[in-house]
C-alpha cells in the first residue's frame, strides 16, 4: 500500500503533511530557506493556541508570507 505523505488540492494553496513524515516537511522548509524564506512557528497560533504550535508554521520573505 502506497501511503501519501502529503495532500494537496489543485484548487487550493494548502498542503498538509501527514503520517509523521517530518523529513519531507524539513526538506521543503530547507528548500524555502535556501531561497531566502524565514520559517518559524506561527506566532498567532503560538499566542492563541500554544498546544498546536508544534504543527503550525509561517514563512516570510520580503512581502511574501505563508
Amino acid at each position: 500500500m502506497d501511503i501519501k505523505t502529503y495532500h494537496t488540492d489543485v484548487n487550493s494553496t494548502h498542503i498538509t503533511v501527514s503520517n509523521g513524515e517530518k523529513r519531507l516537511l524539513n526538506k521543503v522548509f530547507g528548500l524555502l530557506e535556501e531561497r531566502g524564506f524565514k520559517i518559524q512557528t506561527d506566532q498567532r497560533i503560538l499566542r492563541e493556541s500554544p498546544i498546536l504550535a508544534d504543527t503550525h508554521w509561517e514563512g516570510i520573505k520580503g512581502q511574501l508570507q505563508f
